[in-house]
């Protein structure tokens, strides 16, 4: 609605508001939002990578892994860290589809990750498998797919404009979905196959604290 008020009606501040609620910019509501989910994600991840390493799971340094990865992520959506990988890749800015280069770099941890993650997935329970996919696919849609889009038509048409106002508006949308419905299936996964272990983890950690 801020960027329908700004391009249709001219109104771009609205008592500020429009910045701060622009899923497109940075440093506002929308950013912090997506910051704090993706490290409500790290620490789920976390304690499930606890559960697994107590149990001395085969994939308990997956989980690890993937709780590291997302307290980057979160870290990152708030400072930004990624946009630093455009200044050693500018060459490739020339090009109207990598207009975000850092965007290359994303591609290849996809698919070092699918390679590296596959027999983890597949032993997945099924529907919890399903869910992780689908929150995948959501995450990336919007930081790659259509970042990709999003360098394209701001290398052709710039930015100032509705047009453009819209694609990253869609392209946060898919990730603030993909990082909620992550935090969905985690707690899934939790309540179905990890409860009784979780609950024990905490009663054990409160018993050495009471200590």
């Amino acid at each position: 609605m801020g960027q329908l008020s700004t391009y249709l009606f001219g109104h771009n501040k609205v008592f500020g508001l429009v910045r701060l609620f622009y899923l497109g910019a940075e440093a506002n509501v929308p950013t912090w939002y997506e910051s704090i989910v993706l490290l409500i994600c790290a620490i789920l991840l976390a304690i499930i990578a606890l559960t697994k390493k107590r149990n001395n799971d085969k994939y308990r340094f997956h989980w690890s892994a993937l709780s590291i990865f997302f307290l980057y992520l979160s870290i990152d959506e708030a400072a930004q860290i990624h946009e630093l990988f455009n200044i050693f890749l500018y060459s490739f800015s020339s090009y109207r589809i990598l207009h975000f280069p850092w965007v290359l770099i994303g591609i290849l941890f996809v698919i070092i990750f699918i390679t590296v993650y596959m027999r983890f997935l597949i032993n997945l329970p099924k529907n919890i498998r399903f869910l992780f996919i689908l929150a995948g696919v959501f995450f990336v849609s919007g930081s790659l797919i259509m970042e990709l889009a999003g360098g394209w038509y701001e290398f052709s048409n710039g930015k100032e404009n509705l047009a453009y106002a819209m694609i990253s508006t869609v392209e946060e949308s898919l990730e603030m979905i993909g990082a909620a419905f992550f935090v969905y299936t985690l707690l899934i996964y939790m309540s179905l196959y990890l409860k009784e272990e979780v609950i024990f983890l905490f009663q054990e950690e409160n018993d050495s604290t009471d200590k």
